[in-house]
């Protein structure tokens, strides 16, 4: 989630990658940070996952976040091309929507409902309204080949205190982890 586009989205990250991990070859492992402030989801995401590894194999958990478009907002269209979203399965579990939040892909719209688990590619144009007065909630699960993560990785247990410590990031206006650069 970034400015722009998605400048009304809110995000808390359950699970978080660093934005600079593809470039890390002085690692011996890429580090899953998993914030302990949502631990008591981790058993939600995993179970989710179990059911997605048919589907996907060979997947792990990459980045997972609760996303919330309040009503009459809206994400315009887009599309996410950089380097560490055009390896994932981008799903999204939708956790609250109604008949009035519609979600376009390719300008084709499509109204999801709560409870269904839908794969979106995000490097195809993507946008929502929210025509309602009440919020669109949805978890995101981005699902990583592990053939992309040729060093290995680990799910590294922290608190947003401990990754904000050394002022190397910063939540962004919408909740998204920014790295400073």
């Amino acid at each position: 989630m970034n400015g722009g586009a998605q400048q009304d989205t809110f995000c808390i990250p359950l699970y978080w990658i660093n934005n600079n991990w593809m470039d890390n070859a002085s690692s011996t492992c890429i580090d899953i940070y998993r914030f302990v402030e949502f631990e008591r989801y981790f058993n939600f995401v995993e179970n989710i996952k179990n059911v997605l590894v048919r589907y996907y194999p060979n997947t792990i958990l990459y980045q997972v976040a609760f996303t919330k478009l309040p009503g009459r907002k809206i994400i315009t269209p887009h599309t996410d091309c950089s380097g560490r979203c055009s390896y994932p399965h981008r799903i999204h579990v939708v956790i609250k929507s109604n008949s009035n939040v519609i979600f376009y892909i390719n300008k084709i719209a499509h109204n999801f409902k709560e409870g269904e688990i839908v794969e979106i590619n995000n490097m195809e144009e993507h946008a929502v309204v929210n025509d309602s007065n009440e919020d669109r909630i949805h978890l995101l699960i981005d699902l990583i080949n592990s053939k992309h993560l040729p060093l290995g990785f680990q799910y590294k247990d922290v608190t947003y205190d401990h990754l904000f410590a050394n002022k190397q990031y910063y939540f962004g206006k919408n909740g998204q982890i920014r790295q400073i650069i």
